[in-house]
């Protein structure tokens, strides 16, 4: 199947019992989830004869549709995802632990799908066999449901850990009492495990750079976690972070970005937060300028080693010759030398951001920045 082969729907509804697909609503996700799980069947045949398994778009045509045959579950889910994503849902395929039978969660061998339909996402899974799942689940804390007998819910680690019947964040208000105190050390051991994981580190590594976009949020609990660590927070003008924001397509639930308004007053909502957290807590905290790091690339990074105790090294402002892949937003811009073409880009669009502008004044008043 190649991009001008496109997936065989019909054949794949036929093979479900279906002879047309479903709305595109929850109730039709669900239609589509329980034939799958009741017509394609776990197996494992191809893999326990060594034979090979490909993920291929037409090859899980012709095994799974024209041949009638089983799969496992990255198989069947991507069958599942391929079938959604031809018949308009929004969908997409993520890494996951299995749990069931196991003291602690092993590895990321299990694929599963989210569905998102409007503000609501699902949970769908059809590739664990007998006591997986039979229709989506809601992905929200605390989702339960009765299916075929067997009861399904949606934990969270941290609210086990603090034995709270909170989501998180609610949960952590947990860590005030002294007896909870032990389970950041759990917090700790899951998140290093989780580095372990994806293999990012070589060995003998003393340190790594987590910059997951707003980490920020979390520095409360980073914080407990890691009361060692060195947070480094990189400031920029407001009008810029909107505009960046704005013009490239995020993800992982970024979705207050789509509109300016909402992205304004998250951008406030999140710096609010940070001066909350470092009027509260004693962090190891380094607010770094954007702007001054452009224009002074050298003494900039002197100042962040010299915060971080490491000597200076010149390869420090050379990035651009590293040969590592970047799978950020920036994947291009750390391919070329520090510019300063970025620097006041709003002004670019000042008529289109005037409506936010007075949204974010505090903030950019706080950080010594004009809206000029």
């Amino acid at each position: 199947m190649t991009p001008s082969t496109p997936f065989p729907r019909e054949a794949w509804l036929a093979r479900l019992g279906l002879t047309a697909p479903p709305p595109v609503t929850p109730d039709g996700l669900a239609a589509l989830h329980l034939a799958q799980a009741q017509c394609v069947p776990f197996e494992n045949l191809d893999v326990r004869l060594q034979r090979g398994v490909s993920l291929a778009p037409q090859a899980l045509a012709r095994k799974l549709v024209a041949g009638r045959r089983g799969g496992y579950c990255f198989e069947l889910n991507e069958l599942l995802r391929l079938g959604l994503g031809a018949s308009g849902f929004q969908v997409r395929a993520q890494l996951a632990r299995v749990l069931w039978g196991r003291p602690e969660p092993g590895p990321r061998s299990h694929e599963i799908l989210v569905v998102e339909l409007g503000a609501h996402r699902f949970l769908a899974d059809v590739g664990f066999g007998g006591p997986g799942l039979r229709l989506p689940l809601p992905l929200e804390p605390g989702a339960e449901a009765i299916q075929a007998g067997e009861t399904f819910r949606l934990t969270e680690h941290a609210a086990t850990w603090l034995n709270s019947q909170q989501p998180f964040p609610y949960c952590l208000e947990a860590l005030a009492q002294p007896e909870h105190r032990e389970a950041l050390q759990r917090f700790r051991d899951y998140y290093l495990g989780e580095i372990r994981t994806i293999a990012i580190l070589d060995p003998g590594v003393r340190r790594f750079t987590d910059k997951m976009p707003l980490n920020e949020v979390h520095l409360g609990i980073l914080s407990l976690v890691f009361p060692e660590a060195h947070i480094v927070h990189l400031i920029r003008h407001p009008l810029d972070v909107l505009t960046s924001c704005y013009c490239n397509e995020l993800r992982h639930g970024d979705n207050f970005a789509y509109d300016l308004e909402t992205a304004a007053r998250h951008y406030v909502l999140v710096m609010d937060l940070v001066e909350h957290y470092r009027r509260e807590l004693d962090m190891n905290y380094m607010a770094l300028r954007y702007e001054d790091l452009v224009a002074d690339a050298e003494g900039g990074v002197r100042d962040l080693l010299a915060f971080l105790g490491e000597p200076w090294d010149p390869r420090c402002v050379e990035f651009h010759q590293s040969q590592r892949n970047a799978r950020t937003a920036s994947y291009a811009q750390v391919t070329e030398k520090i510019y300063n073409r970025s620097v006041c880009r709003y002004r670019n669009y000042r008529e289109q951001l005037s409506a936010v502008a007075p949204v974010i004044a505090p903030v950019a008043e706080r950080l010594g920045y004009s809206l000029d």
